[in-house]
């Protein structure tokens, strides 16, 4: 039943194997336990969730934290924008 499936959801995330996030008002749910770590783009227009990594972007937190004398535990990045399909088609009007 659709209770059931947002109960374990919830016990999901609370164990630390899912990840949730509020995109555009709806819920989106993600690997978090084992799974390669990345970051997002998300579009306004479409909702579409984009994964990357970048090992520039990693490098660049890492300095920052030296030279903050900061330990890092972790981080989360979503670049908001509009995709190139969305883009194609506001073009196209």
């Amino acid at each position: 039943s659709r209770p059931t499936v947002y109960r374990t959801l919830t016990e999901l995330v609370d164990a630390g194997l899912l990840r949730k996030m509020t995109l555009g008002g709806r819920s989106v749910f993600e690997h978090e336990y084992g799974y390669p770590r990345h970051d997002h783009l998300y579009c306004q227009v479409c909702n579409a969730l984009i994964e990357f990594h970048s090992g520039a972007l990693e490098r660049l937190r890492d300095e920052v934290a030296r030279q903050h004398d900061f330990e890092v535990l972790g981080h989360r990045m979503f670049v908001s924008g509009i995709c190139a399909a969305c883009r194609r088609r506001q073009r196209g009007k």
